[in-house]
């Protein structure tokens, strides 16, 4: 379920970066906001799936845990993404209103 949300996030970005420049900021933050967290937690999980087994050199879990890992330090923790996008959206708000 979480990947299916988060392609929806993704794929709105995505278009919204073909057809409404002006709203990518908010799209782009929705995603981010919302696909951190959930790819750290699928290879979080799949580390315990795969057992002992998923965190060696024999299995290639350990690497998109590793990646999942560094993006989430790279982007910031999911609280900053969300103040991002909070903040987008009050401007927003204020710009409508």
């Amino acid at each position: 379920m979480a990947l299916e949300l988060g392609e929806s996030a993704l794929r709105h970005a995505a278009w919204t970066a073909d057809h409404d420049i002006g709203a990518l900021p908010t799209a782009a933050a929705t995603a981010a906001a919302y696909l951190g967290p959930a790819a750290f937690a699928a290879a979080q999980s799949m580390i315990q799936y795969h057992g002992g087994i998923g965190y060696t050199w024999e299995h290639d879990a350990h690497l998109f845990y590793k990646r999942a890992k560094s993006d989430q330090l790279l982007l910031g923790p999911p609280a900053a993404q969300l103040g991002r996008l909070a903040d987008l959206l009050a401007s927003d708000v204020r710009t409508a209103g």
